[in-house]
């Protein structure tokens, strides 16, 4: 009987992340699409992969690497919003993921941006309109999430 439910849980963590990897890569693809309205271009693989790779690396292989690491963190947000987050927020499966999303971004935008990547609060010292390319990557995220739950894929 133990086995059967160890099995579920591994399982059901296994579609978490599977569900968080979808909605990077829905939200990555957003985020290569915003400049045609106007906004800044978020490509969070190249910039994760020049963080964690030497300058000397091929650009192809530093977005790769970059591409791996953001679907993994993106793994790892959706487990975290299933086991801790989403029982205690109101709502629907897309509101819940869209304060998730929410969530995310201020905390990138506070941390991440100014400390790891140098352009200051929510991205405004490399564009005014950073912060609602920001937003956006991060909500299409959340309901991206958010609409999978309701799928009820995880």
């Amino acid at each position: 009987m133990a086995d059967e439910k160890t099995k579920r849980i591994t399982m059901r963590h296994l579609g978490l992340a599977t569900a968080g990897v979808i909605a990077t890569f829905v939200s990555l693809t957003a985020g290569y699409w915003i400049p045609a309205v106007g906004l800044i271009r978020l490509d969070f693989a190249s910039l994760n992969g020049n963080l964690l790779v030497p300058d000397t690396t091929a650009v192809s292989f530093a977005w790769t690497v970059g591409l791996v690491h953001t679907c993994a963190l993106g793994a790892i947000l959706a487990v975290v919003y299933s086991a801790w987050v989403r029982q205690r927020l109101p709502g629907s499966a897309w509101l819940r993921g869209a304060i998730w999303g929410a969530v995310v971004g201020v905390v990138s935008g506070l941390t991440i941006f100014p400390l790891l990547y140098g352009a200051g609060a929510f991205g405004l010292d490399w564009d005014p309109a950073a912060p609602i390319a920001l937003a956006i990557w991060h909500l299409v995220w959340g309901l991206t999430l958010g609409g999978l739950e309701q799928l009820r894929l995880f």
